[in-house]
């Protein structure tokens, strides 16, 4: 596949991903997701529209009025072409119905082009496992990710529920999680996420040793194809030195919500 077609099986990976902990409601426009049980996760209530250029006032008061009825703020998750006139109009009905608006276009996506494995047996003094349950360990990694916030630990447990995604962590020799990853699946499609060392265990190769672990004694390729995205470059840098490419697609993905 070219960039293009590889960034459009991405999309659509990504717009279907909330279906694993979520329900969806949906309408000729939109898809509305919805945690009763969890109702202050965003990544778990939030609406995508199939093409923005059609929203007008009363579709957006739709979707507005299904999460208010429910006591939770409206936000949409959209994929978006900034300088456009589609996106233009698309910015303004926001504003003008009371929505903020976050732009985000610092990320990008990397496949995997060629496993690039070798010996590598210590994987720096680390044992790995595949967690069927998170603990308390895996806990205090996320909060400390998330600067004290459980959203993500909570959004990852739910995923795990699913059966659509599989969660490894390497143990230092006091048995301690210093590093987390994991790898998610829909239909032909793996994503690497959440990778994150412990701030204590920086600079020790933990990151590597993860991503060398996942290569070497995991099914990475049980699909067509498998991505990760990233905004950190020195995070990048390991990524293409085990096989992975950047897509030369822009991202631009934007989130608007009110209050």
């Amino acid at each position: 596949m070219d960039d293009e077609q590889l960034f459009s099986e991405i999309i659509r990976f990504e717009c279907k991903f909330p279906i694993l902990f979520s329900k969806c409601y949906t309408t000729e426009f939109a898809s509305m997701y919805y945690n009763e049980e969890n109702p202050d996760l965003y990544d778990a209530n939030h609406t995508r529209f199939f093409d923005y250029s059609e929203i007008d006032e009363a579709k957006l008061a739709t979707i507005t009025s299904f999460y208010k009825e429910k006591n939770i703020s409206p936000r949409i998750y959209q994929f978006v072409a900034p300088k456009t006139p589609a996106y233009a109009r698309f910015e303004a009905l926001l504003s003008k119905c009371g929505y903020t608006l976050i732009l985000y276009n610092d990320s990008q996506y990397y496949v995997l082009k060629e496993k690039k494995t070798g010996a590598h047996s210590s994987y720096n003094s680390l044992t790995f496992k595949r967690l069927q349950h998170l603990d308390e360990g895996i806990l205090r990694l996320y909060k400390q990710k998330h600067k004290g916030d459980d959203e993500g630990y909570r959004k990852r447990a739910l995923i795990m529920k699913s059966g659509c995604c599989d969660f490894f962590a390497g143990y230092n020799d006091k048995n301690e999680p210093v590093v987390i990853g994991a790898v998610e699946y829909i239909d032909n499609v793996c994503r690497l996420n959440d990778i994150y060392t412990d701030l204590n265990f920086r600079n020790r190769g933990y990151c590597r040793a993860l991503l060398r672990y996942l290569l070497e004694n995991y099914d990475a390729t049980r699909g067509n194809l498998f991505y990760l995205d990233t905004d950190n470059p020195i995070a990048a840098k390991i990524y293409m030195e085990n096989g992975f490419e950047p897509i030369k697609k822009q991202v631009n993905f934007l989130v608007a919500y009110q209050l």
